[in-house]
């Protein structure tokens, strides 16, 4: 089921994690760029790794700005004990902004962004005759993007594996806010019937360099773990207490996710560290082939270098101001 009946929800928090200007956005290549649901199937995935040097359909350009917002859930009243509402306490806004000048901006889309943790589902799943002997029904976000992928993916290159320029991104009109889809443990007719009608279209983003494209990759990897660090903490929170609540337990059950053992943090570590030497091992890399492409460039085409043209300098153009939703619509 969608959002609805679910607990109120107001932001207290929100920071800027990451921004740039000078982004682009493109079309998907085959025309497989809308996201709608035809007879409960979607249209084809993008093939990856794909040959990005043929993506020349641009359609947008300006900056972007990556909100980490903090949420404070509001139970609505008389909520039976037993329900455990989804863990929506944090989440992640990419916002796609024209600069009209120094004091004007102008949102052009939006990209919403959590990480879908199918750790809570397999979990809820394995373990579903401990919540039925206690009456507990979890709800979840299984998914906030329609075809259910996810809404920021790295897309790598043919013609180069490591770099890491282009994201696959599902975008929305602004201000159609954050509709994730949620669904329930045990499950009801009405989860089959889930409200899909907001427009998202699947673009190609394109960073102006590795680097700042590798600083956004960490600040979304870094937003990931403390997501999912926050969710599984919420769950086990929620199931210990209603276990060891309910009367009719002989005896408590410790929480259906084990944080606390051993053999789960030593998998964490293992993962955050292997996941750590892989990223500076790709740095070092895409460091000594910038360094030669500069080097190299600077030598060949040191007398032929000419100054970008003055167009070049501004976020958009006229096509390019063009509203989200005029796009969708055409």
């Amino acid at each position: 089921m969608s959002n609805i009946d679910s607990p109120t929800e107001s932001i207290v928090n929100s920071k800027i994690i990451f921004k740039t200007s000078k982004v682009s956005l493109y079309k998907l290549p085959y025309n497989h760029t809308s996201i709608k649901d035809f007879k409960n199937g979607y249209n084809l995935h993008l093939p990856e790794p794909i040959d990005l040097n043929n993506i020349k359909d641009c359609i947008w350009r300006g900056s972007i700005r990556l909100l980490e917002e903090e949420i404070e859930q509001q139970p609505l009243e008389d909520t039976p004990q037993n329900i455990i509402e989804p863990f929506s306490k944090i989440r992640a806004k990419l916002e796609f902004i024209n600069i009209i000048n120094e004091d004007i901006e102008k949102l052009w889309g939006e990209t919403w962004y959590i990480p879908v943790n199918r750790n809570i589902e397999s979990e809820i799943e394995s373990n579903s005759q401990l919540l039925d002997d206690h009456n507990i029904i979890t709800k979840y976000i299984s998914k906030i993007s329609n075809d259910g992928t996810d809404s920021i993916k790295l897309v790598r290159d043919t013609s180069n594996y490591s770099r890491i320029n282009w994201y696959r991104i599902i975008v929305q009109i602004p201000g159609t806010g954050f509709l994730p889809i949620i669904n329930q443990q045990p499950p009801t007719t009405q989860d089959a019937k889930q409200n899909q009608d907001i427009t998202q279209v699947a673009l190609l983003l394109k960073f102006n360099t590795s680097l700042e494209a590798e600083i956004f990759n960490e600040k979304l990897d870094d937003f990931a773990m403390k997501f999912e660090d926050q969710e599984s903490s919420y769950y086990n929170e929620k199931w210990e207490s209603i276990i060891n609540d309910d009367g009719s337990s002989a005896t408590k059950r410790k929480p259906i996710i084990d944080s606390d053992s051993d053999d789960f943090n030593t998998r964490r570590l293992t993962q955050k560290y292997h996941d750590m030497i892989l990223k500076e091992a790709s740095k070092m890399i895409e460091r000594k082939q910038q360094r030669w492409k500069k080097n190299n460039d600077n030598q060949i085409n040191h007398s032929s270098r000419r100054v970008k043209d003055s167009s070049d300098n501004s976020s958009t153009t006229s096509d390019e101001e063009d509203d989200f939703g005029d796009f969708v619509s055409n």
